[in-house]
């Protein structure tokens, strides 16, 4: 008989946006098969995976434990990104400004925020982030994104 092993973020798993494919393992910082080995054996020592909504949320709840990971996260600290802008990347998104002022909204805030936490799933930020993308390319705004550890 199997008992109910107790809750620890460092060795759990998740099941992400109700997919019954696949679960989160916090272990190896992936995804897993539900016919992985470990993972049922974990089910028959007694683990019930925890259901969550989002990669996001999986994120920011195994980032507030204390665990690093690779999830996407659902906010990111303004300065930061302010942080990883060259002279070249500052110029493109002034000159854009004129044209999209969803950008310049956003870059308002960015300045302002400072060490606030910016939501990735605000109206605000998805009109602002296409502005990013318009006046940096894909290829720069995805290296920021990347190192902000966004997905917008």
């Amino acid at each position: 008989m199997s008992s109910i092993i107790l809750y620890d973020a460092r060795a759990w798993y998740w099941i992400v946006a109700g997919d019954q494919t696949r679960v989160y393992a916090s272990a190896r910082q992936a995804y897993v098969p539900v016919d992985d080995p470990t993972y049922t054996e974990w089910l028959t020592a007694g683990g019930i995976p925890t259901a969550i909504d989002t990669e996001m949320n999986l994120g920011d709840s195994l980032q507030a434990a204390g665990i690093a990971n690779h999830l996407p996260k659902s906010s990111f600290i303004a300065a930061d990104l302010v942080a990883q802008l060259t002279a070249a990347d500052y110029t493109a998104i002034q000159s854009t400004i004129s044209a999209n002022g969803s950008l310049g909204v956003l870059w308002s805030a960015l300045l302002a925020q400072g060490t606030v936490p910016i939501a990735v799933t605000s109206n605000r930020f998805e009109a602002g982030w296409a502005g990013i993308v318009q006046a940096l390319g894909n290829t720069r705004a995805g290296q920021i994104a990347a190192t902000l550890g966004i997905s917008p």
